[in-house]
């Protein structure tokens, strides 16, 4: 696996949701386009 792995905590993962144009959600879209965006399975 290549790349880059990034891991958010839930609170970053649900504000990324509730506001995609805020910074949680350009991070998530960041992170999926540069690598590998890990959740546990609790999370997911």
């Amino acid at each position: 696996m290549g790349g880059r792995r990034f891991v958010s905590d839930t609170s970053t993962i649900v504000s990324a949701f509730l506001f995609e144009n805020g910074k949680p959600g350009r991070a998530l879209d960041l992170a999926e386009e540069q690598g590998h965006l890990f959740v546990s399975a609790e999370t997911a």
